[in-house]
């Protein structure tokens, strides 16, 4: 469907451009069929078909990558080797790993990408431990198109399956692997009625909700429900992410944190004297307050300002975002904290 939809949308741009009057229109009539896309909620005739693609090719190459997972296996052992991330969009870095990992690997590995940065601050997380009645955010999920089980636990738990090789079973979360991106850049809601946080997500947050184009009924629904909390300060990280590596460590997985990029690519600035709030001192704060957890607990702090730094930052689209050639050193980085805790 997804492959219908985007060679469909193709076609209308060859003759009448992007955006055009047909196309918003497409969008509004076919607004089922376009968030069935946008979600990858596929139908059962295409998970069955996903589902023996990937069982029949992994067969034969003992090998399969989709979009946010890859799992491969090597030898003869009966290891198993699961590596799970949750947080910013520098995570994806650590899938440049593979080949390094594959080459001494003994046993079956899977290295999976779930969730994005809007599901990944800190008090979020430590939220999904206390059970909340479906009945009372079931409308925000509808109405922000939330993740159906963006209020489970799915980080602090165990173990994880892939959704098509679910014959492969469970692999334990050996690593887990955090960003601290979305505590030093997401605003949380809270609901004035019952209490619980969310974050929408969207370039529509970061405007007046009173003046929103996008989407205004969404903004006004939001802004009647819930009021913001803003963003975590300094301290505030520190109590909740330290207990999210606490409870994690406590359960045996071994966690690898991603830091921040200081530097912003473009910023000619050289003193921020006369800067109010500038963002490169938030993320250096952070970043000082995440070296003081790592020696606490006892977790690896992967060092991205530093290597970003060194590698260079012109080719960068922004702090979080950097071209395919620095995650290379980034998951060289990253096999090297896996060699020193003997996980591979």
């Amino acid at each position: 469907m997804r492959r219908l939809l985007r060679a469909l949308r193709a076609l209308v741009r060859s003759f009448a451009g992007e955006n055009s009057a047909f196309e918003k229109f497409f969008r509004v009539r076919y607004k089922r069929l376009v968030l069935r896309a946008e979600h990858q909620t596929d139908s059962s005739f295409e998970q069955s078909t996903r589902r023996v693609l990937a069982t029949t090719r992994f067969r034969l190459t003992n090998d399969y990558t989709s979009r946010n997972w890859t799992v491969f296996q090597r030898g003869k052992s009966t290891r198993r080797l699961g590596i799970y991330m949750l947080g910013s969009c520098d995570l994806p870095a650590v899938f440049a790993a593979k080949p390094m990992i594959a080459a001494r690997l003994d046993g079956i590995c899977c290295i999976i990408r779930d969730g994005e940065v809007a599901e990944a601050r800190s008090d979020l997380l430590l939220q999904t431990l206390s059970p909340i009645d479906p009945a009372l955010y079931r409308l925000a999920i509808q109405r922000l198109r939330l993740p159906a089980d963006a209020f489970e636990p799915r980080l602090f738990q165990s173990s994880f399956r892939l959704r098509d090789l679910p014959n492969l079973g469970d692999f334990p979360k050996s690593v887990t692997v955090l960003s601290i991106g979305a505590d030093v850049s997401r605003t949380l809601y809270r609901h004035k009625e019952h209490g619980y946080l969310i974050d929408p997500g969207g370039y529509w947050l970061r405007q007046n909700l009173t003046n929103v184009t996008a989407n205004p009924r969404r903004a006004e629904w939001v802004r009647e429900n819930f009021t913001s909390v803003g963003t975590l300060t300094a301290d505030e990280f520190k109590t909740h992410f330290g207990k999210v590596l606490s409870i994690l460590t406590e359960a045996g997985t071994q966690v690898v944190v991603f830091n921040m990029a200081v530097v912003s690519p473009g910023d000619l600035g050289y003193s921020y004297q006369f800067r109010r709030n500038p963002q490169a001192i938030r993320r250096m704060e952070f970043n000082d307050a995440l070296a003081d957890l790592a020696g606490v607990h006892g977790v690896s702090v992967l060092n991205v300002d530093r290597i970003l730094k060194r590698e260079g930052i012109q080719d960068q689209v922004d702090f979080a975002h950097f071209p395919l050639e620095r995650m290379v050193p980034i998951a060289r980085e990253f096999h090297r904290i896996l060699v020193d805790r003997e996980l591979v």
